[in-house]
């Protein structure tokens, strides 16, 4: 994605909400004196599963816990944080 209007984008009812890639998200915090300790990914694999399948009442535990332990895995993967639906960031305040 370049620099510019196209950074920009409707999200949740927001119409134009800055759209940050990780890299840049890290840049910004840590030219505010904030050491970034990691960066998860959120909602990777969960968004590429159907969507009868993510809202079903009657389902196997033991699929959905495979899932989760694909999601969990998939959240420290950097090549993969762009598609995250959104990022968790473990930080450390500097001292001044």
């Amino acid at each position: 994605m370049c620099r510019s209007e196209l950074n920009f984008a409707p999200y949740k009812g927001i119409q134009k909400s800055r759209i940050f890639t990780p890299h840049e998200l890290q840049d910004l915090f840590q030219q505010s004196g904030i050491k970034v300790i990691k960066v998860y990914g959120n909602r990777i694999a969960v968004r590429l599963v159907p969507e009868e399948i993510q809202t079903m009442t009657n389902y196997d535990d033991t699929f959905f816990s495979k899932l989760a332990e694909m999601e969990l895995y998939l959240s420290e993967v950097p090549s993969l944080l762009g598609m995250a639906e959104y990022l968790q960031i473990v930080v450390e305040k500097l001292p001044v």
